[in-house]
């Protein structure tokens, strides 16, 4: 699946020979951009969460799903604390909502906490999404037969 978009992607790139120059006319190009990127995962969340699961009665085995994210959420909160500092500069605090969370070599951006609660809800979600399509197709299939 990776592969699918990979080679095409790689073979795009491959052929730029003269990159543009990218300048940046404003020194807030982006205001809020990092704050708002988060609808990516929050608009997932409220759909399938809200709206989809509840109206096909899905049950979602919910020990299992906030076990899941009562661990990988703390992973991806050390992930920033820890080591946001080495690979994260936050040049433009007028993309964020300018409220600082804690972390070693200084704060960084609330966002980036969010990101990893809202993207591990969001993607775990889709998952239990996908599995109810994928069950509901399998029990049509068994009932109708193949084909």
């Amino acid at each position: 699946m990776v592969a699918i978009i990979a080679i095409p992607v790689g073979i795009t790139l491959h052929t730029v020979h003269d990159p543009a120059t990218i300048r940046i006319s404003s020194s807030n190009p982006t205001p809020f951009g990092y704050s708002w990127s988060l609808l990516l995962f929050v608009i997932p969340i409220l759909v399938i969460g809200v709206w989809f699961l509840p109206s096909e009665q899905v049950q979602i085995p919910k020990r299992a799903f906030w076990r899941t994210i009562w661990i990988l959420v703390p992973i991806g909160f050390g992930l920033d604390f820890f080591f946001a500092h080495r690979f994260f500069e936050f040049k433009n605090s007028g993309a964020t909502v300018g409220i600082a969370a804690p972390a070693i070599g200084g704060g960084v951006p609330v966002e980036e906490y969010i990101f990893y609660f809202t993207g591990f809800l969001a993607v775990l979600l889709i998952y239990v999404w996908l599995r109810a399509i994928a069950f509901e197709i399998g029990q049509n299939q068994g009932r109708h037969g193949p084909g």
